[in-house]
């Protein structure tokens, strides 16, 4: 992670490697793409199409738990890294804002960094949590109103016979 002293605020951009990056980005796509096959399968009561797409919701709610794990792992393991960056841009900053430099020590500048690293991956990990249970209430509606209509087309008398 990068950190950006911005008044006195530490604002910061994750460093996760460029290939996590590339398969978060597709792995979101893709589901936005499969959610556009879940809605016209809702529409059209299809209940085969909207059981898939339960089932593919279910797929997808794994493998986000799945780059949760490694995103998380990724910023922990980064974290003594994070917090050299963060005391360097700190020790760093503009004569315009030399009190704060004078003012704080270099173990007050280091908890403090220390402080922000951890805070931010407890950040992340309750982020990952919400989004997770989101995606796992979503994901049984979706399969509760699949059992809805495959009840409904199994109530439904399909065999009509064709007399000739």
């Amino acid at each position: 992670m990068y950190y950006y002293p911005i008044n006195n605020q530490f604002e910061f951009t994750p460093d996760l490697p460029i290939p996590l990056t590339l398969v978060i980005t597709v792995t979101f796509v893709i589901l936005a793409l499969i959610s556009v096959f879940g809605l016209v399968s809702a529409f059209y009561k299809a209940p085969g199409a909207t059981r898939l797409y339960s089932i593919m919701l279910w797929g997808f709610v794994m493998i986000t738990f799945l780059i949760s794990i490694i995103v998380i792992n990724s910023v922990a393991q980064n974290k003594q890294n994070d917090i050299n960056i963060c005391v360097k841009k700190f020790q760093s900053q503009t004569d315009s804002e030399s009190t704060i430099k004078n003012t704080t020590s270099t173990t007050d500048i280091i908890e403090l960094c220390q402080e922000e690293a951890t805070a931010i991956i407890i950040h992340y990990g309750l982020f990952m949590i919400a989004v997770i249970l989101f995606m796992i209430y979503f994901a049984g509606a979706v399969n509760r109103y699949a059992s809805q209509l495959e009840a409904e087309y199994s109530r439904y008398d399909h065999s009509t016979s064709r007399q000739e």
